[in-house]
């Protein structure tokens, strides 16, 4: 399975985070980065026998609620990340 894993994508770093709420949305984005990933390659973990079927739909549910909980904080990451607005969906903003 190929690793396209951002830079700085450790809890090592994470942990380093000195204000606790900032370091609980980073671990939260954390976690849904990893989930996301499993869900974009599962029919490969699905062959493989990593997970099973049942597995892999719950791992969407999570990843939904993952989304639902970052929701609140998505514009201050896309700004802290240096997105430009005008690359962002209307609906976003």
């Amino acid at each position: 399975m190929p690793s396209d894993e951002p830079p700085g994508a450790e809890p090592e770093g994470i942990d380093a985070c000195p204000e606790p709420e900032l370091r609980q949305v980073l671990e939260t984005l954390l976690q849904l980065y990893a989930l996301w990933r499993i869900e974009q390659d599962r029919g490969w973990f699905l062959e493989h026998g990593y997970i099973e079927s049942g597995k892999a739909e719950a791992i969407r549910r999570v990843v939904n609620k993952l989304y639902r909980e970052l929701r609140p904080h998505a514009v201050p990451l896309v700004n802290g990340f240096g997105v430009p607005p005008a690359w962002m969906p209307s609906i976003a903003l």
